[in-house]
């Protein structure tokens, strides 16, 4: 996948993660996120790609909290 697509899709939904009060996607949706995430990742340099797994790891521990 083109690293540019796979910044855009993960910025969108850690973005839609860091502006919800409580978890925006229903159950199907956030089990897709949890596995599309890392694999979208993958295409980014490791760095940035593990930057922003864990950030979309604590929002989703924060979401699941709520």
């Amino acid at each position: 996948m083109d690293p540019a697509l796979a910044r855009k899709h993960l910025n969108r939904e850690l973005n839609v993660a860091r502006a919800a009060q409580r978890m925006p996607w229903g159950p199907a949706d956030t089990d897709y996120w949890v596995e599309m995430f890392p694999k979208l990742a993958r295409a980014l340099p490791v760095e940035e790609a593990a930057v922003l797994q864990a950030a979309f790891t604590a929002e989703l521990e924060r979401l699941r909290a709520v």
